[in-house]
């Protein structure tokens, strides 16, 4: 068997035209009677291969080899079937024509019910292509409430009156509900394997990420399916990717009737790989060129549910007997199949083309997709201009309103101080009440008085009426202007995020021309980089010579270096002996002249004082010890000479030789 990965086709490519003609299942030429299923039957027409249809493949009621899909190839030709392209199911998708095939269903009437509008109901692609808000909350209500398809046990959600009327919510409730959804959407389907929708309520507010958003309107139609008993059995409920691992097959003759292929029996019956995964393609070459007008697939193991989609790979074998089931192939068959591998090359250039195409839808859609934003920028611009002049027109009328309650307040002021003052007068005049009695012109003045007053009651009442009118009004004037000042934050909200979806497209042109420009510097830079390594090559070279010379230059250094060390080690020796002699001659000069000088101070405290002073040498004839004294400092002087520089004659000396003269 060969593997062919998904990536590699497209809708309406030939992925397998070098093993023979598909006989048109991908290509929707077999008509749905042709395919049919042991259950789950209304599931049969989307095992197309590449397709999706409502329920993105085929998968039994029960997972069991005794289930099978069955293809009716017919006898109108002489081809025979010599090879299956398969694949697995994604029951969600994303892509906006199963969204608009599965909300169909769930929107149809139930079985002894009166028409519905599931088949009459067929809104514009776009509206699929990029769900308005509206659109999502419509038919999320309609699932909700109408099918029960979200709920905790057999409780369905309820959805709180706040949320039930869309032109009433505001940006925030709209923004709650959606969140509300989501997550009981996730909550739902969190059993099945961890399908989740990853879509926020500012990406359906907005228009962004619009397969998720597909995606939960998938979900909720799947979940409205389920929950209205109309259907979805085994698997076929399921959301998670589901495959086959290994089939078997049995083909169906005029004469001999139902037999499998490779063996008497099931259990004898040659088993064929499967896929992989849910979306890749896998080509599964027959031994056999197989001749019948019935073939059926009967899974035997699969990932977590027995689904799939195929299509048939049928050759022209113009001298086969239509009734004798599988037979080698005519000589020059295997040749003209290996031949035939050359197409499979060819088909790139379709894929090329196809691709192209794509190119150019998105191109277009890109396109519609700016004029769309041009003209929401240019409604919101005028839904703007239109809300300042509403706002300045409140405000205007809120001024006006503040300048009568200000003067409805400086009339209450003055006609309270008028009854103050009546009052005061009132008071003054009770005095002289019994007095007034008898006179009928202060009767008559006291009764003006008092109509006056009940006047000016009156009129106090009317006035603090219209003061409460005022302030109520002034509430309702500034309650309008919030919410005016709401929509002119939305509104520029909603501006300011085209306006970065349209800088963003821009960015990307110019994210592409600066990578193309930053290419073509990087190379010259290349070439200039290459020349300056050989450079930077030479150089170095030239360099290891000289740190070669420098290298044995500093060796012949250190070598020099160490001799130096060693004299000056020497010297240092020598050094340290003279300066330690020189200590010690020091030392040795320091006693005897401090013993000199002992000596010469005991003996002039021992000489008497005589009135006469005599002569120096009977004064050294009559002192013996004066003359040993003079005897020892020259030889002390002699001896000190050899070790000391000759020092001069201190003023103690001088004085005592002074003395003796």
């Amino acid at each position: 068997p060969l593997h062919f990965s998904s990536a590699q086709f497209l809708p309406r490519s030939r992925p397998d035209a070098g093993f023979g003609v598909p006989a048109g299942a991908c290509d929707a030429l077999v008509p749905d009677e042709c395919l049919s299923a042991s259950s789950n039957s209304k599931a049969a027409p989307s095992a197309r291969l590449l397709r999706t249809g409502a329920y993105g493949g085929w998968c039994p009621s029960t997972d069991s080899e005794h289930e099978y899909l069955e293809i009716e190839v017919g006898l109108q030709e002489q081809r025979a079937v010599v090879a299956f392209s398969l694949q697995g199911r994604v029951p969600c998708t994303g892509r906006w024509a199963q969204t608009r095939e599965l909300l169909k269903l769930a929107r149809a009437p139930r079985e002894g019910e009166g028409p519905g509008e599931g088949e009459a109901w067929s809104p514009p692609d776009r509206t699929f292509i990029r769900p308005p808000v509206r659109f999502v909350y419509d038919m999320a209500m309609e699932l909700v409430q109408g099918h029960g398809c979200l709920g905790e046990g057999n409780a369905s959600w309820n959805v709180p009156a706040r949320f039930r009327r869309f032109g009433e919510m505001s940006q925030e409730a709209k923004a709650e509900f959606f969140e509300e959804l989501i997550q009981r959407t996730n909550k739902a389907w969190t059993g099945d394997d961890g399908v989740t929708v990853n879509l926020s309520p500012q990406d359906i507010m907005s228009g962004r990420n619009c397969e998720e958003t597909n995606r939960l309107l998938q979900l909720l139609a799947c979940a409205a399916l389920s929950a209205s008993g109309r259907g979805l059995a085994g698997g076929l409920g399921a959301v998670a990717p589901q495959w086959t691992t290994a089939w078997k097959l049995e083909y169906y003759t005029e004469r001999g009737g139902w037999h499998w292929f490779g063996g008497r029996d099931a259990e004898a019956a040659l088993v064929f790989d499967g896929n992989t995964d849910a979306e890749g393609t896998r080509l599964v070459v027959l031994p056999q060129a197989l001749r019948a007008s019935r073939v059926r697939l009967h899974p035997v193991t699969w990932q977590r549910h027995a689904a799939l989609r195929c299509e048939l790979h049928l050759v022209a074998l113009p001298g086969v007997d239509g009734a004798e089931g599988p037979r080698p192939l005519p000589p020059g068959a295997s040749a003209h199949l290996l031949s035939n591998v050359g197409l499979a090359l060819r088909g790139s250039g379709a894929l090329q083309g196809e691709l192209e195409e794509k190119r150019e839808e998105r191109l277009r859609l890109k396109n519609v997709l700016e004029e769309q934003a041009e003209q929401e920028r240019g409604l919101q611009e005028q839904r703007l201009r239109e809300a300042l002049e509403r706002a300045e027109e409140l405000e205007a009328r809120a001024v006006a309103a503040e300048t009568a309650l200000l003067r409805a307040r400086a009339e209450n002021e003055r006609l309270g101080a008028a009854v103050e003052q009546l009052e005061a007068e009132l008071a003054a005049s009770s005095d002289t009440k019994a007095a007034a009695d008898g006179h009928s012109a202060l009767q008559q003045e006291r009764e003006e008085f008092e109509a006056t007053i009940e006047d000016l009651s009156q009129r106090l009442a009317v006035a603090a009426d219209e003061r409460d009118a005022a302030r109520a009004h002034e509430e309702e004037l500034f309650d309008i202007i919030g919410a005016k000042d709401e929509e002119l934050m939305e509104a520029h909200r909603s501006y300011v995020d085209l306006t970065q979806r349209l800088q963003e497209r821009e960015l990307q042109d110019d994210t592409t021309e600066l990578m193309v420009d930053e290419l073509e510097r990087m190379g010259g830079q290349l070439d200039e980089l290459q020349a300056a390594h050989e450079a930077s090559e030479q150089r170095c070279s030239e360099l290891e010579a000289e740190v070669g010379r420098l290298t044995e230059a500093n060796a012949a250094l250190a070598a020099e270096r160490e001799k130096l060390q060693h004299k000056k080690e020497k010297l240092q020796a020598k050094k340290d002996a003279l300066q330690q002699r020189l200590e010690d001659s020091e030392k040795a000069r320091q006693a005897a002249r401090d013993r000199c000088q002992r000596m010469l101070d005991r003996r002039l405290t021992e000489v008497p004082m005589v009135p006469n002073r005599p002569s120096s040498r009977s004064l050294r004839d009559s002192s013996p010890a004066g003359s040993e004294c003079e005897d020892s400092l020259p030889r002390m002087s002699h001896s000190a000479s050899f070790s000391t520089p000759r020092l001069g004659p201190s003023p103690r000396t001088e004085d005592l030789s002074g003395r003796r003269r």
